[in-house]
């Protein structure tokens, strides 16, 4: 298993993993429940500002060749803290 980070090009690919975990998520909760008219463009869109976001990096998780996954990680910034800079995911 392998970490790619992610580009334009992966934005469909991303989409499709984020859609497959919403969807899942949808079963345990009303609130959770997506609108499918809005889903796949939606999700693209907010990808696409993840590239533009220089705090936020994606990757594709890559196992034998196929995209099974995907990771977000945004760095940040605590000032009043001894170790100030952080990852989130």
């Amino acid at each position: 298993m392998e970490l790619v980070e992610a580009t334009a090009d992966d934005l469909e690919a991303l989409a499709d993993r984020w859609e497959d975990l919403a969807e899942a998520m949808a079963e345990h909760s009303e609130l959770n429940e997506l609108d499918a008219d809005l889903t796949e463009e939606t999700a693209e869109d907010g990808f696409h500002a993840h590239l533009e976001d220089e705090d936020v990096t994606d990757f594709l998780v890559v196992h034998g060749g196929e995209t099974i996954g995907f990771v977000t990680l945004r760095e940040g910034h605590h000032p009043s803290r001894r170790y100030s800079k952080f990852l989130r995911s």
